[in-house]
């Protein structure tokens, strides 16, 4: 009888130990696949990220060059070159050609508006 009863403890504890061994093999297994799809996800993203960052950098570029290319453009003698081959006898206005409308109210004030209209040589808005 107690041979038998032995016999049943260790059954018992072989079971208990083999199915503990196929729980962290398992477990071992699952994280493993759960750290390799974390891995795989983040270097994703990062491609994504350079992929991002290059395209800023490019659309930076073509920005700068769109600015460069309007300001050379807007040169007086890109103006006036312009105006000669589409034949437009375009010429900038001499000062009493221009007309400055007087503001209701601005945030600077009537001294300020004054001051810019004796520097620009008018001797006060036209009326």
């Amino acid at each position: 009888m107690l041979l038998v009863r032995n016999n049943v403890k260790i059954r018992r504890e072989s079971r208990l130990f083999e199915s503990l061994v196929v729980v962290g093999v398992v477990t071992v297994i699952t994280l493993a696949g759960v750290l390799y799809m974390l891995h795989d996800s983040c270097a994703k993203l990062g491609r994504e990220v350079r992929r991002l960052e290059s395209q800023e950098n490019q659309l930076a570029n073509d920005c700068l060059r769109e600015q460069n290319r309007w300001n050379a453009m807007k040169t007086p003698e890109r103006l006036d070159a312009a105006l000669l081959h589409h034949g437009l006898g375009m010429a900038l206005p001499r000062p009493d050609q221009i007309v400055r409308l007087t503001p209701r109210e601005t945030l600077s004030g009537p001294r300020a508006y004054r001051e810019r209209e004796r520097l620009a040589g008018n001797n006060g808005p036209a009326r």
